[in-house]
């Protein structure tokens, strides 16, 4: 019984450490020729003729939709690596809109929707709190200064 004991335990521990090791035997390349493709759409629509641009590890390609909306960009190997953040830009006419991904084998299909949002009130928001800041920062210097002297 002993015996028995001892060979299974003792296989367990050879499986336990030629398993991991056997995992890293063949690692997946890093290094690989990436294509980014998707649909740009609008309303559920395809848009042709979007502009859009595919940036991933600092290297950037700009293309156009075709007329169902479809696009494509290569990176050589070596430009845009598994385990690299891709990020999408498509714009056409005012509208917009942004994906990201990771890059995980040489394929990457990013689909994106382009809206139109229009926020005129962000900019007289913005413009009020930047006459009240000025403001405020115009009293407290000449606060200081009547101070002092």
């Amino acid at each position: 019984m002993k015996k028995k004991l001892l060979v299974l335990l003792a296989t367990l521990g050879v499986v336990g450490v030629l398993a991991p090791v056997s995992a890293f035997a063949a690692p997946l390349p890093t290094s690989v020729k990436t294509q980014v493709s998707g649909v740009i759409t609008n309303n559920g629509k395809a848009v042709k003729n979007a502009k859009v641009t595919v940036v991933c590890d600092n290297h950037a390609k700009t293309t156009t939709t075709n007329g169902v909306g479809s696009y494509a960009v290569t990176f050589k190997a070596g430009q845009c690596n598994v385990g690299s953040k891709v990020t999408v830009v498509a714009t056409k006419k005012g509208s917009g809109g942004v994906s990201t991904s990771v890059v995980s084998n040489g394929t990457v299909k990013m689909n994106v929707a382009i809206v139109n949002v229009a926020l005129p009130e962000f900019g007289i928001i913005t413009g009020f709190a930047g006459v009240a800041a000025a403001a405020a920062a115009f009293f407290v210097i000449r606060r200081r200064q009547v101070e002092q002297n």
